[in-house]
């Protein structure tokens, strides 16, 4: 892990990730298929327990829109406005800009 993340990095990517699957109105088992990956993976990326893998992170850009640095850095800036307004809808369940 870059030594400059800090201890919950994972989690907050995890968050990030959890709360783009909730804003796009899908279950665990839509997205994981959706993206190509086990559904066990996807919840073990949404909690926190690994890292959300690049090749996957560019998989939800292909589908979805969602960008690397909203994924990994918490940057909304270039997100699809549809999808970056679900998003701050859900800001506070997700305490997604702390």
């Amino acid at each position: 892990m870059n030594p400059r993340r800090p201890p919950d990095y994972k989690r907050e990517v995890g968050r990030r990730l959890k709360a783009v699957r909730a804003a796009l109105d899908l279950t665990e088992k839509d997205l994981a298929e959706l993206i190509k990956v086990r559904r066990e993976r996807l919840s073990s990326w949404e909690r926190g327990a690994r890292m959300l893998e690049p090749q996957i992170a560019r998989r939800l850009k292909r589908v979805f829109g969602v960008t690397t640095d909203w994924l990994y850095d918490g940057d909304p800036a270039g997100l699809p406005h549809a999808l970056a307004s679900r998003l701050l809808r859900k800001s506070d369940q997700f305490r997604l800009f702390d």
